[in-house]
């Protein structure tokens, strides 16, 4: 939640906010102890369940402070991707035919948010960050599963934002660091 929340004040505030949130987890595992597991354990599970979530929420935050339209493009981009993945993807035999479905759809909303970008976004722009939606958003569900005990483990939660896991830093870093519009 203080990674999440830091991201209210800006990139450098999430930052910040994710070293606290580290050291809050590092103390707690010390000061808090659990029967049977040792406190690197803990420190552990806590950075392999909080920290990926915390930075994707965070970078949320961060980019509707950016701009709302770029808040906006990726959310229209990943839920995109995410309902033709599942769509597709829950009745498939195999596990190659939800991602490119939502990759597909992903391309179909990049294509509409090209003929009239959000602002940060000129045309061009659009389409490199929705080649990045592209890549970024198979490869948040692949670090999802590794933060899983099991990649079968049931955990909805992760499951709702595992697309946004790389996604949301990446457009934060780019969007933040390298102005996309150009003024004339």
């Amino acid at each position: 939640m203080v990674i999440t929340f830091s991201g209210s004040f800006g990139s450098i505030a999430l930052l910040a906010g994710l070293l606290v949130g580290v050291l809050l987890a590092g103390v707690q595992s010390i000061v808090v102890p659990v029967r049977g597991k040792a406190p690197f354990d803990l420190f552990q599970m806590a950075m392999r369940s909080a920290v990926p979530v915390g930075l994707a929420g965070g970078s949320m935050v961060a980019l509707a402070r950016v701009e709302v339209g770029a808040i906006v493009g990726l959310v229209l981009l990943i839920s995109a991707y995410e309902t033709a993945d599942f769509t597709v993807g829950s009745g498939s035999t195999n596990a190659v035919e939800g991602p490119v479905s939502g990759i597909v759809a992903l391309a179909a909303v990049t294509f509409v948010l090209w003929t009239t970008p959000p602002l940060p976004f000129v045309p061009t722009t659009m389409v490199l960050f929705g080649l990045l939606a592209g890549v970024a958003a198979p490869l948040g569900q692949i670090l999802a599963s590794a933060l899983l005990p099991r990649g079968s483990s049931w955990a909805p939660a992760l499951r709702r934002l595992d697309s946004y896991l790389v996604a949301a830093p990446l457009w934060l870093l780019l969007l933040e660091r390298a102005p996309v519009t150009t003024t004339t």
